[in-house]
């Protein structure tokens, strides 16, 4: 009898191991991966040092709007300072827009380069009694850099080289070549 109620059982238990719906739950599916943000536009604030004829040191504004889903953004930016030189220094100031080409966004953030045009204006204060010079002129440039942080606060660094056709003292011209770099926060949209 003992047998019978022991065969009895096993039997029971194998049919109840059969039955649909007491399988091994299904694996969960992984876990969605969000897409990195899309920008739409961008503001930015930080400090401008570049070098041409005289030292330039600036606060800086910067903005841009992105086209559409392309790696593309127009911008503008605005820069106002001072100038020195070993003698002396004065005012400095600049506008410039242009271009912004921009890599793959990655979780850290994206390269970019901007292709340039703008103005600059320096002025170049003497010790003595002679007037004051300003140096005026159209800028062509480049900037090379990189955009990180998270989905709205940012920070930007670039290096930039630009050329510069300057006028100065009793109408005189030339072409000066520059280099400088900038360090911003900023938000992006």
């Amino acid at each position: 009898m003992k047998r019978l109620a022991c065969l009895t059982l096993v039997l029971l238990a194998r049919v109840a191991a059969a039955q649909p719906g007491l399988e091994e739950p299904p694996t969960p599916p992984p876990p969605v991966t969000k897409p990195p943000p899309v920008d739409r536009a961008y503001v930015t604030g930080g400090l401008l040092l570049t070098v041409d004829h005289f030292l330039n040191a600036a606060w800086l504004l910067d903005g841009g709007v992105r086209l559409a889903d392309l790696p593309i953004a127009i911008h503008a930016n605005a820069a106002k300072g001072g100038s020195l030189d070993a003698d002396n220094g004065g005012d400095f100031w600049r506008l410039m827009a242009g271009v912004e080409l921009r890599s793959s966004m990655t979780p850290g953030g994206y390269a970019f380069l901007d292709l340039d045009l703008g103005y600059q204006h320096q002025t170049w204060n003497p010790h003595d009694d002679f007037e004051a010079e300003e140096h005026r002129g159209a800028l062509a440039g480049a900037r090379i850099g990189y955009d990180t942080g998270g989905e709205h606060i940012r920070v930007r660094a670039t290096f930039e080289l630009y050329k510069y056709h300057r006028e100065f003292v009793d109408e005189m011209t030339t072409w000066d070549t520059g280099g400088g770099f900038t360090l911003a926060a900023g938000y992006r949209f």
